[in-house]
Formats: structure tokens, sequence, C-alpha cells
């Protein structure tokens, strides 16, 4: 039961061996989640607790969970210094790759001005910078977590579970953050499609997405979807004139979609109006 439970704490060290937990705001707001499940839940309960919250454990960073309201996955840079503390109390440790520390340095303080007027008094007054993850398996319990995927959207695999713990590669059912750097290029999309790939042929029998709405607990087509997404788009954008053409395109190939706010900013960057 504990290495089941243990699983949803997973997308935080996915997330943050990926590069965009300190670059990507995503609008959604939710509520903090307790630490642990009590011993009497069972995985289904618990899993439909974060997922139906957009928010994970261990990451609240305070007893009001501020971070996690304001937003999931900045939840990390938005702890207070005094909140911090809370979080060191638990002796947490934060890992990443050696490339993904270098991109998080390069790009935290353009981020942080870009959304200081959304933070406001969230706004972190300093900045966690992982630890270099020296290894691409880790041990939980005496099962094995391993560190897969290209080196910017990397995922977790729990061989004993056949499960796949996601960063950011996957989406399910809602629209897809294209602007970030390290994914502005015909080549970088290629290799999230590798990244998705991989997943595919691994076969797992679970699969927590990286981003999903509230309540939505069946990602098993996840990697197929984002592929289809990102195909779709690239097939659009030459296509469209401007972003206003993008963005209409892939709302009629997506109608209804949630996170229109990805979407827009996406086409806005991708055709050259915005820099990100």
């Amino acid at each position: 039961m504990k290495l089941f439970r243990a699983i949803v704490l997973l997308p935080l060290l996915a997330l943050l061996v990926d590069q965009t937990t300190a670059s990507h705001h995503h609008h959604k707001t939710a509520k903090p989640v307790k630490a642990y499940a009590a011993e009497d839940s069972s995985v289904d309960d618990y899993l439909a607790q974060v997922r139906g919250s957009m928010c994970l454990p261990n990451v609240t960073c305070g007893s009001d969970g501020k971070s996690c309201k304001t937003d999931c996955e900045f939840r990390m840079a938005q702890c207070k210094d005094t909140d911090l503390k809370e979080v060191e109390s638990d002796k947490c440790e934060v890992l990443a790759t050696a490339s993904v520390i270098r991109y998080v340095k390069d790009t935290v303080d353009a981020k942080l001005e870009a959304w200081k007027d959304q933070l406001g008094a969230d706004a972190p007054s300093s900045t966690i910078v992982p630890s270099v993850l020296k290894s691409k398996a880790l041990k939980l319990e005496g099962s094995s977590l391993e560190i897969r995927g290209p080196v910017y959207r990397t995922f977790v695999w729990i061989p004993e579970l056949k499960a796949v713990v996601d960063g950011v590669l996957m989406v399910s059912n809602i629209h897809t953050f294209v602007a970030e750097r390290k994914r502005q290029t015909p080549e970088s999309r290629a290799e999230w499609i590798r990244g998705l790939e991989q997943i595919q042929a691994l076969k797992p029998s679970i699969i927590i997405s990286g981003h999903a709405l509230p309540g939505d607990l069946t990602d098993d087509e996840a990697p197929a979807f984002t592929a289809a997404y990102f195909r779709e788009f690239e097939a659009q954008i030459p296509l469209a004139r401007n972003s206003t053409d993008l963005i209409a395109a892939m709302k009629e190939k997506y109608p209804g979609f949630q996170d229109e706010s990805s979407l827009e900013l996406s086409a806005q960057v991708i055709k050259g109006e915005r820099k990100w």
C-alpha cells in the first residue's frame, strides 16, 4: 500500500526533473491536499483526491496551502521563506538533472519577472535550485524508480507496477503548452513525440499525466492524445497567417477544450508575435 500511495508523490519529482516546473504557469486553482492518505483510504480514493484537486501531497508549503491554491505547477517557487523552513524540516531533497538545473538558472529570473503581477504577494523572495540527480534510478522501499525520456521531458517509470508518472510530457484532453523555449522548434517537438512513443512502448498499466482535468483518472490514452495534438499543431503552423488563425484552427479541431490560455500563448510565440 505504501508503494501505491508513493506513486502520487512522484509527479513532483518528474516535474522537477523536467524544466517546466520553474517556467510554465498553469492557470488552475486548487485546494491543498494532505501529505498522506489515511491508512484506511483506498488507493483509488486517494488518487481521486489528488487528481480531483490538481495538486499533490507534500508540496503545499504551509498549513494554509497558499502555494497550491495560487498555482499547482509553480508551487515550489511560490513558497515564502517562512514556509520553506517547513519543507526543509521534512528533509525533502529536490532533485533534477544537470542540464535542467542549468536551464532553471538561466530562465528563472525572466520567468519570475513575467509572472510577478499574477503572483503578487505570493512571489518568492528566494529560489530553490535543485540538487543534481546523479543516477537515472532511485530506490523507494526496495522498489526501483527509473527516470526516463528526453532530457527536458522526463518521466518516472516504476517497473514493479508498470506505472508511468509524468512530469509535463503528457496532457489529457486539454490544450498543450508549446511556448516553452525547449519546445519552440520542430526538432524539439519531434523529440517530445519520441518521448511519448517511449511511454507507449513500455505498455504501462498505470499512467498519471502531468496535466489533466479535475477528476479525470482515465489517462491511458494520454500519450497517443498528446502526440496527435502535437502533430496537428505542427501541421497547422505553416497554414496559419498569424496566431489568430492558428488558435482558430486548433479550437476547431479540439472544440470546447480547456486551458485556452496555453493555446493562445503558444500560438503567439510560435508565430513570432511574442517572445518567451
